[in-house]
């Protein structure tokens, strides 16, 4: 499955936030976070960029060329939001019961693994480059100040 555009959009009336995405065969996947799995989420992200900042140098270069390789690997995000035509889980968004983040290697590069769990023990698991992540980061962070959710204190045991 190859992600073609995301969305995040905060719902007041649900107090929640529809997280969607489509790929590249016309397929959309909608689910609903809540709070404390968007904290969840936030909180898990920054860990891994934050360990990833201080892994790798810095430089002027380096930042130029992470930034190039990030507009390569996202998904869009600047564009409106096109809905898909197959809807493989059904038209409504699903409730993201709880949610699994980590950090795997394919190939020499960090991936961000992020596993939603569903209702009745299913789940669905996207991998995604830290460039998408990131990008997926920012426009939680940005609906989370929306919903006046307060800052992430999710602590890690």
């Amino acid at each position: 499955m190859s992600l073609k555009q995301f969305n995040v959009t905060y719902l007041p009336h649900e107090d929640r936030i529809v997280f969607r995405f489509n790929t590249v065969d016309q397929s959309e996947y909608k689910f609903w976070l809540t709070r404390r799995l968007t904290h969840f989420i936030l909180t898990a992200t920054s860990k891994f960029v934050e360990k990833e900042y201080n892994q790798h140098p810095h430089t002027v270069e380096n930042v130029i060329s992470q930034t190039q390789q990030a507009e390569s690997q996202a998904p869009s995000f600047n564009q409106a939001y096109t809905p898909g035509t197959k809807f493989p889980f059904g038209v409504d968004a699903i409730l993201v019961m709880d949610v699994k983040c980590e950090m795997i290697q394919i190939e020499e590069q960090d991936i961000f693994s992020l596993d939603f769990l569903l209702p009745g023990g299913g789940n669905i698991n996207l991998k995604l480059p830290m460039p998408v992540m990131k990008s997926i980061y920012l426009l939680l962070e940005e609906q989370n100040m929306n919903a006046k959710w307060g800052n992430p204190t999710i602590t890690f045991h």
